[in-house]
């Protein structure tokens, strides 16, 4: 018993250390000290100003920051979290859009799933859509109409994750601010 105690002591210890670690930035991943820049490997990203800086829920312990996108007449808004993995090459994106993927209630053939890879300059940049009823957990009431968007840039040691998710037409919104951002730190 007292053997299942310590090892449980030391995940958490882990766990706590990881976000704590994640949530401050790496060398390769770093949010500004005004939260309206991220730097990730050579790209330097700037947030638009109409976007309200979030906490990302402890359940997404890889999320660097997050952000409340409103629509441009703000009657709507989408969520924008950039996670940060320490893995090169993405090698959780299967993964990670899986896990994203599987909260809407129709199945993955029924959401308008699709994955566009795209070289920008000597940079791969991957973008995941979908959309349908989500449902955040399974006592969570699901809601009609949400999009899911996800960029996914890679380092040589790193994935850059950035979801968009919320109401369709808010998630869209974001995901074009999201591109342009993308295209503008890129080029």
């Amino acid at each position: 018993m007292k053997l299942k105690t310590v090892l449980q002591g030391l995940c958490l210890a882990a766990i706590v250390a990881a976000v704590f670690f994640f949530r401050q930035g790496t060398a390769l991943g770093q949010v500004s000290d005004d939260k309206h820049s991220f730097k990730f490997s050579r790209f330097d990203f700037s947030f638009p100003s109409t976007w309200q800086v979030m906490t990302p829920r402890p359940t997404e312990p890889d999320a660097v920051i997050g952000f409340v996108a409103p629509t441009s007449d703000n009657k709507e808004s989408a969520q924008v979290i950039f996670f940060l993995a320490n893995t090169p090459s993405g090698q959780n994106t299967m993964s990670a859009m899986t896990r994203w993927t599987s909260r809407f209630t129709e199945g993955k053939d029924k959401i308008n799933y699709k994955e566009q890879p795209i070289q920008i300059s000597d940079q791969k940049l991957t973008v995941y859509t979908a959309d349908g009823t989500y449902k955040e957990n399974s006592t969570a009431t699901p809601k009609r109409d949400y999009g899911l968007s996800c960029f996914v840039l890679t380092s040589e040691t790193q994935t850059l994750f950035i979801r968009t998710m919320g109401p369709t037409n808010a998630t869209s919104s974001a995901a074009s601010e999201v591109y342009h951002m993308l295209l503008n730190s890129i080029r």
